[in-house]
């Protein structure tokens, strides 16, 4: 009898355990579901969201290599590995699409209907996330075979696309266009562009019309460096890799003293010339960097929010310049040096 009664309650104890974890994944799928359809969870690791458009899909092939490669195909394998890399560094990622699809209503090809429904999946993520940012993946094309690189394309009247754009530019040009660097290039017709609220960026990894380009596209090693590098790209856009935190000592104009901390930090002159715009400029007189730091009460005059808003993005490291930056170099030498005298007699 009271074996039987444990036997039941084993019987009882599985039963419900099955029950359970078929109830949980239910409530994951629909949660996938409602993620899928009207994006109302984003929930970030690191406040940080990237949507992934890879371009085309179903019956819309977008561009065929010399050998018969598809863009799309291309695209979505580019994608997938951009979001595993991206989720590894504490990204959320949300794709416009997971599979091989058009995405217009009843799945009849549309070009209109499809574009309309990427942009509503990113500007309802930006809607609940105003941190995010669009990534959206391509191929190129070209009648002159020779031809070959990545590119950027962002919206020419957002500043914060343009940025992106030429951060991932500088670094495309650094890992893929190493023979013949390319330009990021403003936009004003692309559609996604265009109706896309969050800053963004097209990126055309390659070119299919190129017979080797096309060969490496479709390795998925070349793909997984690709993802990397515009995951590179990604962090320091987000401030996560590049430092400016920028302090003068002498009457160096604020403008000149962010151009040489750019330099000096292998910040390319676009980027440099983004933030030195930054720095308002009044009847021909520069502002004080100080003063677009931290304001000035006593003349009036409030901080620069945005430019506040992009130094707080780089809070690791300090870069002295001007008169004394010498002097300066020299302290920080010497200090250095105690250092390692303290550490050599503590150690013996």
């Amino acid at each position: 009898m009271f074996k039987n009664k444990i036997k039941i309650n084993m019987v009882m104890s599985v039963v419900l355990l099955v029950s359970m974890t078929i109830i949980a994944c239910n409530m994951d799928k629909v949660a996938t579901v409602e993620m899928e359809k009207e994006n109302k969870n984003v929930k970030t690791k690191n406040g940080k969201v990237v949507v992934i458009d890879p371009g085309h899909g179903g019956d819309d092939p977008g561009k065929v290599g010399v050998n018969g490669t598809k863009e799309k195909d291309v695209n979505l394998a580019i994608s997938k590995c951009l979001k595993e890399v991206l989720e590894d560094n504490g990204f959320d990622v949300v794709m416009t699409r997971n599979k091989d699809e058009i995405l217009n209503e009843g799945g009849k090809f549309s070009k209109v209907g499809d574009l309309n429904k990427r942009c509503s999946i990113i500007n309802n993520t930006y809607q609940i996330n105003s941190n995010s940012i669009m990534i959206s993946i391509h191929q190129n094309s070209f009648t002159n075979p020779n031809v070959k690189g990545a590119q950027s394309f962002f919206y020419e009247k957002s500043e914060k696309s343009k940025k992106l754009g030429l951060i991932l530019q500088n670094h495309l040009n650094k890992k893929i266009n190493t023979e013949k660097e390319k330009a990021a290039k403003p936009n004003n017709s692309y559609y996604m562009l265009i109706n896309s609220k969050c800053p963004g960026t097209i990126i055309e990894c390659g070119f299919l019309s190129n017979p080797s380009e096309e060969e490496s596209l479709s390795k998925e090693e070349y793909q997984k460096k690709l993802a990397e590098i515009i995951c590179t790209g990604i962090k320091e856009y987000f401030g996560e890799d590049k430092v400016l935190n920028i302090i003068t000592f002498s009457k160096i104009s604020s403008k000149t003293a962010i151009q040489k901390a750019c330099k000096g930090l292998d910040i390319n002159n676009d980027i440099a010339g983004y933030l030195k715009s930054l720095i308002p400029v009044d009847r021909g007189k520069v502002a004080k960097l100080k003063d677009c730091l931290f304001g000035n009460k006593e003349k009036g005059i409030k901080p620069v929010y945005e430019l506040v808003s992009e130094m707080k993005k780089y809070p690791n490291a300090n870069f002295p310049i001007g008169k004394y930056y010498m002097s300066t170099y020299r302290h920080a030498l010497k200090q250095y040096i105690k250092f390692l005298d303290d550490i050599t007699s503590s150690s013996l």
